[in-house]
């Protein structure tokens, strides 16, 4: 009998999803789907990357035997708008892994990260937020990304609305929702709590590792012709390099070259300050729905001097 998953984690992108993805693979009662991001049930976010015929997609699980959870990743479930119904319609038992990070850390990180894929071409990140209006519109969007609502990026981090439509779904019990901040703070503990969720051995630990760290592209040229070569950079170089094995060393090579790990630059105060106005009320209303105070995430330096009110009750 086909075995089907029974735990997702659901984003949201640049919190943490890709780490635990690792630590729940290497659990022994766990078994995670090797491939991360098959989007199947994000029906509503159209990329040819994404699997969309369930064959396929259960495929994914073929390998698991008696593993106690059966789970997979992908971490635009949570932006997604019909995710979560596909999904409890696919499995009503489900358990939901939600990760979440401040706004004014997850949007540079995530604007990174896309220019690292190749679906990002604007390197300035107050330019690709002052485009997102054009590109809702399906303008100033390039051709290699492969789905363009990703590049809006305030949208990914209005938390709320998208948190609200999983508790709606599963009931709250059922989604078990992880802030970054806490797995800075006290990882092993929180891995633990996540473990206790799933109802597997919460005495396991995984080898923490750092994974997913910021890398910055040099060339955004290189990197477009490296990933979506043209049809004439693919005759040229196989004509020149008509060994499949060889060719795929030569990108390999390329893409190292052409990419260094370093730190992200630190967003400039006025960038910041605008943001943080703009997600003050947006923080308010997470932190009173999860019932945690996230003022913090709105007074790093030089951002805006004033807490967010909660209420708890």
């Amino acid at each position: 009998m086909q075995r089907k998953p029974d735990f997702f984690i659901v984003g949201a992108p640049k919190c943490g999803t890709t780490a635990f993805h690792r630590y729940l693979m290497a659990h022994p009662e766990i078994f995670m789907a090797a491939k991360k991001e098959s989007h199947f049930f994000s029906t509503d976010i159209t990329s040819h990357e994404h699997i969309r015929d369930l064959a396929s997609y259960l495929s994914l699980f073929d390998s698991a035997n008696q593993e106690k959870r059966i789970g997979e990743a992908s971490v635009w479930y949570l932006a997604s708008r019909e995710a979560a119904y596909n999904i409890h319609e696919f499995n009503p038992d489900a358990r939901i892994i939600v990760f979440l990070r401040n706004p004014l850390e997850m949007i540079p990180s995530l604007h990174s990260q896309l220019i690292f894929n190749g679906y990002e071409n604007i390197r300035d990140l107050r330019e690709a937020l002052n485009a997102e209006n054009e590109r809702r519109r399906g303008e100033r969007v390039p051709r290699t990304a492969s789905a363009p609502t990703q590049l809006l990026y305030r949208d990914a981090a209005r938390y709320t609305e998208q948190v609200q439509r999983y508790f709606d779904t599963f009931g709250q019990d059922r989604v078990h929702v992880i802030l970054y901040d806490d797995i800075r703070e006290k990882l092993p503990e929180v891995y633990r709590e996540l473990l206790v969720f799933l109802e597997v051995d919460s005495g396991f630990r995984p080898d923490f590792e750092k994974i997913n760290t910021n890398k910055d592209v040099g060339s955004l040229f290189l990197r477009d012709i490296l990933k979506n070569p043209p049809d004439w950079c693919r005759r040229l170089v196989r004509s020149i390099m008509p060994g499949e094995h060889i060719r795929h060393a030569a990108i390999k090579k390329l893409e190292a070259i052409n990419v260094t790990q370093k730190s992200r630059k630190s967003m400039d105060v006025e960038l910041k300050n605008q943001l943080a106005a703009e997600f003050r009320e947006e923080v308010a209303r997470l932190q009173n729905l999860l019932g945690r105070d996230l003022s913090h995430w709105l007074l790093l330096s030089g951002a805006l001097p004033f807490p967010v009110e909660i209420s708890l009750a």
